[in-house]
């Protein structure tokens, strides 16, 4: 039987929350209560424990941050792996 090898290519999206937050001057507690949101949520964002945000999510950070979406999002391209199927 031949095995077949399939190769997939992960992408990531990094949010760089923090560096953005910091030029501004704010702390995370400052940014939760400016966007409506938990102080957890926000650190959650920052360390990259989140698999996904939502486009509300992401437009009150902008607002907040007075910034556009390009200015906060960077897609890290990952090498390929390959596992035998």
């Amino acid at each position: 039987m031949r095995k077949s090898v399939k190769t997939t290519v992960q992408m990531a999206i990094h949010i760089k929350l923090k560096e953005l937050r910091e030029r501004r001057g704010l702390s995370q507690n400052a940014l939760a209560r400016q966007m409506g949101q938990s102080l957890a949520n926000i650190q959650k964002i920052e360390y990259g424990n989140v698999k996904s945000v939502t486009l509300e999510t992401l437009d009150l950070l902008c607002e907040s941050l007075d910034c556009e979406p390009g200015d906060l999002l960077i897609r890290i391209h990952k090498e390929p792996s390959t596992g035998e199927v």
